[in-house]
């Protein structure tokens, strides 16, 4: 079963070579090109089981969409991806799984995913079995 991404950038470039390399290692890719349109998609789509988000984008930056998703579903692990230097603090503090910072090395992207998921459902897992 694919795994379900929700990817949030601005550039129009990033998106369409992020979700076609995403897409060639089997995920499957929602996007948008902001915050206010990825808080559309996310709910369009409750089965959204990780977000990568940007946070430098108009509308609503990435800080506060990840704001707004904590408050639907604190435990959806999101992967902040960013051009902006010295971050891993706030996007420590703010819940995010991962940060990874911009030119994006795609095998790091995949491994960073799998790893963040494999974390997650071994969570849920021994939340479950409590």
């Amino acid at each position: 079963m694919k795994t379900k991404i929700l990817l949030v950038d601005d550039d129009a470039s990033v998106l369409t070579a992020l979700t076609d390399a995403l897409e060639y290692e089997n995920f499957d890719v929602r996007h948008a090109l902001d915050g206010e349109e990825a808080l559309v998609v996310f709910h369009a789509h409750p089965d959204i089981e990780l977000v990568l988000m940007d946070l430098n984008m108009p509308a609503r930056n990435g800080w506060d969409a990840l704001h707004w998703i904590r408050a639907f579903d604190r435990h959806l692990p999101v992967i902040i991806i960013t051009g902006q230097p010295d971050q891993l603090e706030a996007a420590r503090i703010a819940g995010a799984a991962a940060l990874l910072e911009k030119p994006l090395e795609i095998p790091q992207l995949v491994e960073t995913i799998h790893r963040v998921m494999t974390g997650h459902r071994m969570r849920r897992a021994e939340f479950s079995q409590c």
